[in-house]
């Protein structure tokens, strides 16, 4: 299955920083075993697939805004409590910092009716939590 990704998050995969990507699954059709085309441009003649692999695991994920900066947010059924949790899982995610991991997710969380958005965790390295 095709994942697309913004060109900022390609040197990040292709380096091994960004370990996983957060999607929403409403479907459920991310799990273990599934292919993986990573690609930029999809649906347009920039179309580039920079590199293949294979789901090795899901996790879902849970955020809800708290208040302040602060993005509640459980994977599976461990909360991430300390700021060093979730900036690990941002850092991983391929963002600099907690700031930017925020406002990327934070509209999205805002857009839901109850201020909750269920996401899957796709996995193409070891990489748990």
């Amino acid at each position: 299955m095709i994942l697309a990704f913004k060109q900022q998050f390609v040197p990040k995969i292709k380096n091994g920083q960004k370990k996983h990507t957060l999607r929403l699954d409403p479907h459920n059709r991310w799990e273990k075993g599934r292919s993986i085309q990573m690609a930029t441009g999809v649906r347009t003649k920039n179309y580039n697939c920079f590199k293949e692999s294979e789901c090795l695991g899901v996790q879902n994920v849970f955020m809800s805004y708290a208040y302040n900066d602060l993005i509640e947010i459980s994977v599976g059924d461990r909360t991430l409590y300390s700021y060093s949790e979730r900036l690990e899982l941002a850092i991983n995610d391929g963002f600099d910092d907690w700031e930017s991991f925020f406002n990327w997710f934070y509209p999205l969380i805002a857009k839901t009716e109850n201020n909750w958005l269920e996401l899957k965790l796709i996995h193409w390295t070891e990489k748990r939590y």
